[in-house]
This record gives structure tokens, C-alpha cells and sequence, in this order.
């Protein structure tokens, strides 16, 4: 997805979580806000999120990043009418 995109903890996002209220976070976020693999990251007041994966990348987007469902973000947000990031995974 990422150049060098891993996850070094946990597991990535799956299809079956398009409306789970999970997350994958960066190394560096996980740091800063001392959360790992099982711990819970409030997304805002009314929605939290448990942290199912750690991960990192050679160009150090995700290593800055929450990588959260959509529609579990649009819930949490009640904004369903807009995209402010889209990243696919062509196959060749």
C-alpha cells in the first residue's frame, strides 16, 4: 500500500472490518500516545477505537498515521458524504 508499508505488530485492516471500530496506528503514533496491540485510542468523545495493529513504512506516512475503516470513520464523525484520503492497492 505504502513503500515499505508492514505492520510489525498485530494485524492489518481487513475487509470483514469495514464497520468494526478498529485501527491500525503508526509506530510513531503508538509512541507518542503510548498505546499497543489491544489498547483503546478515543477517536473523539463519543467513539473509540481498539488498536488491533502496529505499523510502519520506509517513507514514514504511516509511521504518522491512523489507518481507521471508512465507514467506522464516518460513523464516529457523521460526516458521510466526503473522502479526505483514498489509497488503493492495484493488483497487476
Amino acid at each position: 500500500l505504502y513503500f515499505g508499508y508492514e505492520v510489525v505488530r498485530g494485524r492489518g485492516l481487513r475487509a470483514e472490518d469495514r464497520t468494526a471500530e478498529v485501527a491500525v496506528v503508526g509506530e510513531s503514533v503508538a509512541e507518542r500516545n503510548n498505546v499497543d496491540v489491544g489498547s483503546t485510542l478515543r477517536l473523539n468523545p463519543e467513539a473509540s477505537l481498539e488498536v488491533v495493529g502496529v505499523a510502519r513504512s520506509g517513507g514514514g506516512l504511516v509511521d504518522n498515521a491512523v489507518l481507521v475503516p471508512l465507514e467506522t470513520l464516518q460513523a464516529a464523525t457523521g460526516i458521510r458524504d466526503r473522502v479526505s484520503f483514498f489509497a488503493l492497492d492495484l493488483a497487476e
